[in-house]
């Protein structure tokens, strides 16, 4: 008799491409893909705040743009100085990087359980009250995997809820299908 398996990922809600030119590859996705349109954004302080990486206070900023297509999001992220973003560039070039994942456990209970496989916490943040962590599953799963814990009340948007710095290459409708 096959045990059942244990659901610790239980849904893929993004994946995420890292980039030397955040401008050609949104271009690239809206005509090759038929993704976007793209929200841009300056991401880093005041917003982003409590930056971990491998345990240690550091800083984080990125230029990223959002897309979605059904149910999920897609990320570009070019970096803006030194970061984990930034070291993958450099090991790896460019391409995915990363998956935000729901959880059937709490976010302390992710964390712990990708602890006990060996998978440690690459880096943490906070964004506007919502805590992220990015699990280095790089070996055993060949990617890193994101996940979060929202305030209460916050749930996943299709629309973001600031407005970017710009749209590329336009701003969609209030009423757009994405």
């Amino acid at each position: 008799m096959n045990a059942p398996i244990e659901r610790v990922i239980t849904d893929l809600v993004q994946a995420c491409v890292l980039t030397h030119d955040l401008e050609a590859t949104m271009k690239n996705y809206v005509e090759i893909a038929g993704i976007g349109p793209w929200a841009v954004f300056d991401f880093g302080p005041p917003d982003v705040t409590n930056v971990l990486v491998r345990g240690k206070p550091s800083t984080l900023r990125v230029k990223l743009a959002l897309s979605w297509t059904a149910d999920r999001m897609w990320e570009i992220i070019q970096p803006v100085g030194p970061s984990p973003y930034q070291e993958f560039l450099d090991e790896r070039g460019e391409g995915l990087h990363h998956v935000l994942a729901l959880t059937a456990g709490s976010f302390d209970e992710t964390v712990a359980h990708f602890h006990k496989h060996g998978c440690e916490p690459l880096m943490t943040f906070e964004f506007r009250g919502t805590q992220f962590a990015y699990i280095d599953a790089m070996k055993p799963l060949k990617t890193y995997v994101e996940i979060l814990r929202r305030p209460p009340g916050g749930g996943p948007r299709k629309r973001p809820t600031s407005p970017p710095a710009y749209w590329y290459p336009f701003e969609p409708a209030p009423d757009h299908k994405w």
